[in-house]
C-alpha cells in the first residue's frame, strides 16, 4: 500500500517571529506608560507637596524618564516619515537654548536653575504629544475628522473620533484627516493634552477648597497651641501660612492661586474651540465640562487678573471663531456662556463669606482672616503695588529689550529698578 508521501516545508518547522513574540500594540503601551507616569507624579506630589522643590524632585523627574523612554517605542516602529513632521519641534529647542545661553550670562546664573528645568520638562511632554499624534497618523489608529459647519478662517479644525470604530464608515458631512499636516493633528494633541491636564488641575483644587485646606488649618491650629504660642509671636512664615490657609485661595498643583488662574486662562480659549468644532457628542459635552471647570476654580483662585483674563480669553476666543461658527454652532456657544454663568454663580456661592473662627490661644478672632472674591476685588490697596512690579519689570526690559535678563534674575535685578513708593525693598 502506497504511503501518502506529504511535502512539507523547510520553514514549516522554525516557528515564526509572531509566534515567539506576539506583537504589541506600541501605541497602547505608550498610554499604558504614560498613565503610570502620570499616576506616579500626582501620588508623589500628594505625599509630598514640596514636591516644587527641585531637590524634592526625583519621583517626578522618575516619571519624566518613563515617559521619554515609552515615547522611544514609538520612534523604533515608525516608518521613514521624514523630517518634515518634526519641524514645531525647533522652535520649542531654540527658546531652550536660547534660555539656557542667557541664563548662564545672567547676573545670578544660579536664580534660573529651576525655571530652566520646567522648561526641559516642558518641552520633554511637547516631544513626546508630537511623537504621538506622527506616530498616530502613520499607524492611522485614529480617525481625525472634520466637523461640518464650521468656520473655514478657523484652523483648529480636527479631533480624535475615538467612538467610532476603525470598519465604521465615515460620517456624513466629514472628511477623513488621517492624512492631513502634521501641524494640524499636532495642533489637536496639544489641545487634547492640556484639556486632560486642566481636569486634574481643577479637581485638585477642589479637593484643596472643601478638605485639604480645613485639614492643615487644624492641624496647624492643634500646633499653635500645643506649643503655647501667640498670633503676635508667630514668624512671618507661619503667619502667611495662617493667613493662605484661611484664606483658601485654591493654587492646585501649581501652589500659586495666580498662577493657576493664568492656566486655566489659556485652558479656557481651547475647550470652547473643542465643544465648537468636535462632531462627537460626547467629545462636545467633555470640552464644555472643562471649560465650566476652569471659570468655577478660577474664582476659587481668588485671582482679580486671572477672573478677568479668563472673560477675554473667553470672550477673544468666540469672536475669531467667525460668523460661520456662529450660525452653525450657536447652540453650543450659547450652552456655553450660560454654563460659564452659572459656574461664576456657583463659585461665589461656594465661597465662605463669615470670617474664620479663632485660633485656640486667639482671644478674638483675626479681621482679616477671610474676604469674599468681591471684597478682595474692591480692595485696591495692592493694585498699585501690581503697577510699581509692571513698572519694574519695564525698566529690565528696557534695559535689555533683544537679549532679555536671563531666568530668574528679575529678583536679583528688582532692588536697581524698584519703585520709590513700593513697599517692598526687594522681590515680594
Amino acid at each position: 500500500m502506497p504511503t501518502e508521501h506529504t511535502e512539507r516545508s523547510p520553514k514549516s518547522d522554525v516557528p515564526s517571529t509572531s509566534e515567539l513574540l506576539p506583537s504589541v500594540d506600541p501605541l497602547r503601551l505608550l498610554w499604558v506608560v504614560t498613565a503610570g507616569a502620570l499616576a506616579v507624579i500626582l501620588a508623589y506630589l500628594h505625599f509630598y507637596p514640596q514636591a516644587a522643590n527641585p531637590m524634592h524632585g526625583i519621583t517626578p523627574a522618575l516619571g519624566i524618564v518613563m515617559l521619554v523612554g515609552a515615547s522611544v517605542l514609538i520612534v523604533a516602529r515608525l516608518a521613514d516619515v521624514g523630517v518634515r513632521p518634526f519641524i514645531p519641534m525647533l522652535l520649542p529647542c531654540a527658546l531652550v537654548l536660547w534660555a539656557a545661553w542667557r541664563t548662564s550670562r545672567a547676573a545670578v546664573p544660579s536664580e534660573g536653575v529651576a525655571l530652566l528645568g520646567t522648561m526641559l520638562e516642558a518641552t520633554l511632554v511637547f516631544a513626546i504629544s508630537l511623537v504621538l499624534t506622527v506616530a498616530a497618523r502613520e499607524w492611522k489608529s485614529f480617525s481625525f475628522q472634520l466637523a461640518s459647519g464650521t468656520s473655514k478662517g478657523l484652523r483648529l479644525l480636527t479631533s480624535a473620533d475615538l467612538t467610532r470604530g476603525k470598519t465604521d464608515k465615515p460620517r456624513p458631512g466629514s472628511r477623513d484627516l488621517s492624512e492631513a499636516e502634521p501641524p494640524r493633528l499636532f495642533l489637536d494633541t496639544v489641545i487634547s493634552f492640556f484639556l486632560i491636564l486642566a481636569v486634574i488641575m481643577c479637581l485638585w483644587a477642589i479637593w484643596q477648597y472643601f478638605v485639604s485646606y480645613d485639614r492643615q488649618l487644624v492641624e496647624f491650629e492643634r500646633d499653635i497651641k500645643a506649643r503655647g504660642f501667640a498670633l503676635a509671636d508667630l514668624p512671618s512664615r507661619e503667619w502667611a501660612l495662617l493667613q493662605a490657609l484661611r484664606g483658601k485661595r485654591v493654587g492646585s498643583l501649581f501652589g500659586n492661586p495666580n498662577v493657576l488662574a493664568g492656566f486655566l486662562a489659556m485652558v479656557a480659549p481651547m475647550a470652547l474651540a473643542g465643544a465648537a468644532i468636535w462632531n462627537d457628542r460626547s467629545a462636545k459635552a467633555a470640552a464644555l465640562a472643562v471649560l465650566t471647570s476652569c471659570w468655577y476654580v478660577a474664582v476659587l483662585s481668588g485671582s482679580r487678573g486671572g477672573l478677568l483674563t479668563i472673560a477675554l480669553a473667553t470672550a477673544l476666543a468666540a469672536v475669531v471663531m467667525g460668523r460661520e461658527a456662529w450660525r452653525k454652532q450657536r447652540r453650543v456657544l450659547l450652552i456655553a456662556s450660560a454654563l460659564c454663568a452659572i459656574a461664576v454663580v456657583l463659585a461665589l456661592a461656594t465661597e465662605r463669606t463669615s470670617a474664620a473662627r479663632p485660633v485656640p490661644t486667639d482671644s478674638a478672632p483675626l479681621p482679616t482672616a477671610r474676604y469674599t472674591f468681591f471684597e478682595r476685588l474692591h480692595g485696591a490697596r495692592t493694585v498699585r503695588q501690581r503697577i510699581y512690579y509692571l513698572q519694574s519689570g519695564w525698566a529690565m526690559i528696557r534695559k535689555s529689550p533683544l537679549l532679555g535678563q536671563g531666568l530668574g534674575s528679575y529678583a536679583a535685578l528688582y532692588p536697581q529698578h524698584k519703585r520709590p513708593m513700593a513697599r517692598e525693598t526687594r522681590y515680594p
